[in-house]
């Protein structure tokens, strides 16, 4: 929510708390999901792989 207010703070020149810009974005549609890497090399059944060890 930090990197949204900045935004919107540089973009539109408005000082929303992060609690109202929490709101917006859930208004919106949108979630906060942290993003994280797959590896090109790794199998199709990984998950299966991992919850039979």
């Amino acid at each position: 929510m930090k990197d949204v207010h900045l935004i919107v703070n540089k973009k539109f020149d408005v000082d929303y708390s992060l609690k109202q810009i929490g709101k917006i974005v859930k208004k919106l549609g949108y979630n906060y999901s942290k993003a994280y890497p797959k590896f090109s090399k790794s199998p199709e059944d990984a998950e299966e792989q991992l919850k039979k060890t």
